[in-house]
């Protein structure tokens, strides 16, 4: 990954794909709060979550839904717990608390890339997701459903 000249259209500089990565690292130590509540043994982490979604979303198949964005959107879906952790209803935090904290969250992560087209694509999709704007968004908050579902049953 070369230095990019201009910050925005070539690659992105590897001090700030190092600080990316630390960020998204914070999501292999952020256990799912749900989980945590409960009193589970070893809870998943958010990583472990958005991992197996992203599997999840790999098999989706057919016309219906571009399979690529799928796999992003359930990918970067809970990205912003990076920064804010998981937020469940049990802590009482209303939904525009939550939405705002997670938004700035969000901008803060994609600000910090030093590429205006990857940040873009990376809020697109978290905004998508949040808004449900799209198919391929309300397959994966079905999927994100289905991955709870088959986390309890193991």
């Amino acid at each position: 990954m070369a230095t990019s000249t201009g910050g925005s259209t070539g690659p992105v500089e590897p001090s700030k794909v190092l600080d990316f990565l630390r960020v998204v690292g914070g999501l292999k130590r952020t256990k799912r709060t749900g989980w945590v509540h409960r009193g589970v043994d070893d809870p998943e982490s958010v990583a472990d979550h958005s991992y197996r979604m992203a599997m999840c979303a790999f098999l989706a198949d057919g016309d219906a839904y571009d399979r690529n964005r799928v796999m992003k959107l359930a990918v970067v879906h809970d990205l912003a717990e990076s920064l804010v952790g998981d937020i469940a209803p049990h802590q009482k935090v209303s939904n525009e608390d939550k939405a705002r904290m997670e938004l700035e969250a969000m901008e803060r992560i994609t600000s910090s890339i030093g590429h205006e087209a990857i940040a873009a694509e990376i809020l697109d999709l978290f905004t998508d997701y949040e808004e449900q704007r799209t198919p391929e968004a309300q397959l994966v908050k079905e999927i994100d459903k289905f991955e709870m579902i088959v986390q309890a049953d193991e």
